[in-house]
Formats: structure tokens, sequence, C-alpha cells
């Protein structure tokens, strides 16, 4: 198992427009890698120690330079998806998406960004466009940043005006049970980050970079109950694509676009997972039985986490 921590850049609160910003404005320098013989367990586990949601995979190259090259990615959903398939032993090259989807720091970021949708990913290698290398990722957080007017690579406090609940830190360990054995309550984050209907755009990505999550909820205050209540979920997918359309200010509730997918504590996490992949979600809202108000949130990052840490 290899690995080369993310960077964080200097940087500044103040980027350039998306108009104006190239991808080496945004992105992050440094990758983090596995090889392409390790497997699921290791790469799970170099996720969860990084705090990141893509692993770049390395392969020896057979051409006449030599040295490794990039055979793929590796994200947090493909983790997902191959750990819940009982006793799989796969390598990080057969979990590896392919081709890889590169871009050059020269590159405009709106145009990243569309690049980013058509293919459907959210993380892309950055290549030296002199040497082809690769020498960071480009994630759509790190373009959400620039939405939100900040830079995404910088550490900042967790604590957001206007959340519902602020999303606490969840650290894994070896006494996490395995997948078979594990609920909900084992891997949630408790917890959530939410905006009203009426937020505008920069408002919700800033909530989105400030916390470093990629999924906040919307919340409506229904007249009948005191509490308020989770109706719909932004991602970074959804605010991504509402912050490329030219000359609009959407506000949080036209942007949502995911389903409302809720699950229980006590349910069992191989059957969330499959919840997740059945919905085409990446987050599922959690809720107390008895009141069926949000007190946590399950993203496939924390099944990846217990893939990394729980007990065989």
């Amino acid at each position: 198992m290899s690995g080369t921590s993310t960077q964080t850049a200097p940087g500044t609160d103040s980027m350039p427009s998306l108009r104006h910003a190239s991808v080496g404005d945004a992105m992050h320098p440094g990758i983090v890698s596995c090889d392409a013989d390790a497997f699921l367990t290791e790469a799970a586990q170099l996720m969860a120690s990084h705090d990141v949601h893509c692993i770049v995979v390395m392969a020896a190259s057979h051409g006449e330079q030599g040295g490794d090259v990039v055979w793929g990615l590796i994200s947090d959903l493909d983790l997902m998806h191959s750990g819940m398939r009982p006793g799989s032993h796969r390598s990080a090259r057969e979990l590896a998406s392919e081709p890889v989807v590169s871009v050059r720091t020269t590159m405009p970021l709106r145009h990243a960004g569309e690049k980013m949708l058509e293919h459907g990913v959210s993380h892309m290698v950055v290549i030296d466009p002199e040497t082809t290398r690769p020498i960071g990722v480009l994630s759509t957080l790190d373009v959400i940043g620039v939405l939100a007017g900040k830079d995404s690579r910088i550490q900042t406090s967790p604590e957001v005006t206007g959340s519902l609940t602020t999303r606490m830190p969840h650290g894994g360990n070896y006494l996490m049970p395995s997948l078979p054995h594990a609920t909900v309550s084992d891997a949630m984050h408790p917890g959530i980050l939410a905006c009203e209907p009426d937020a505008s755009l920069p408002e919700v990505a800033r909530i989105m970079v400030t916390s470093h999550v990629h999924c906040v909820a919307v919340v409506g205050i229904s007249h009948e109950e005191p509490e308020c209540g989770v109706w719909s979920a932004i991602s970074d997918q959804d605010l991504l694509r509402a912050g490329l359309r030219d000359g609009e200010t959407p506000t949080a509730r036209a942007i949502a676009r995911q389903p409302l997918v809720t699950v229980e504590p006590s349910m069992q996490l191989r059957e969330a997972g499959e919840l997740m992949a059945e919905n085409g979600v990446t987050h599922l809202v959690v809720v107390e039985p008895r009141t069926e108000r949000p007190i946590g949130i399950l993203s496939t990052a924390d099944i990846a986490g217990v893939l990394a840490w729980g007990e065989v």
C-alpha cells in the first residue's frame, strides 16, 4: 500500500469568479494513491486515513519511459458497491474506474465542471501540461468553492451559520463491527447540515465548502409541528449543475433534486448501502424511529470507513 497525502494549499479566502478561474486555481495539489494490486481493505483504509473520497490507482508502465502511470480512480461509491458483495476480495485494479477522466491545470474551470457532469464523476486527475504526470485532483467541492467565493482547500471551522445542527467528526477504529454485523448507528455522522428553502446558491455552497460535506439537507417549517422537517437534499452534483447555468440565481428549493431517502439507526448497514444503490443517492438521512426527527447522515464514505476499520 502506498500513499501521498493531499497537500493543503495556502490559498486565500477570495477566489477568481467561475468565469475567470482555471483548474489550477481550484485543484488540490498532490494525490493519495495505491498500487494496482492493493486489496479493497487497503484502499478503504487509505481513503479513511486521509479523509478523501477518491484514490488514484497507479500501475507499472510498460512503455519506453517506464515508471508508474495512472491506471484508474476508486471513489467511495466504488468501494461501497464492491464491499456490498459477500466475500469480495477484489484488487484496486479491478475496482478502479477507467478510462481516467483527466484535465490540465490550464483548462478553464467552467469547462472542467461541465466535463465532470458529462462523465458523471466527482473527481478528476489533474495532469501537468508539459510532463503529463498526475500532480493533483479536482473535485466537485473544489469547483463549488469558487461558486461560494471561498477556497475549499483552506481548513475552516465546522460551525456554520444557518445549519439545523452541526455535523460532528467521526473517526474509525479497529473496534468497529464488520459490514455484515454493523448497523447504521455504527457508521453514521450524528447531526446534519441544513439550509432553508429560500437559501441562495452561494449560501448553500458556503455551507458545503466550509464544513467539507457533499450533501446539504433542505428543511421546511411545519405549522403543525414545532420541529423543522427535512424535505429534500442537495448533493454536490446538484449544486455544480445549477452553478454552471448562466444568468440564474436559483434557491435551494429549485436546486434540490435528490429524492429524500431515510433510514433508522437500527437498520443493518448492508441494507442501507443497498438502499443507496437502488435510489442512486450517496447520502441517507437518519431519523429517530419514534418522532422521525432527523438525527444524522449516512454517506458512502461512512460505509467505506467500516470497510476500512471493521473487524473481520
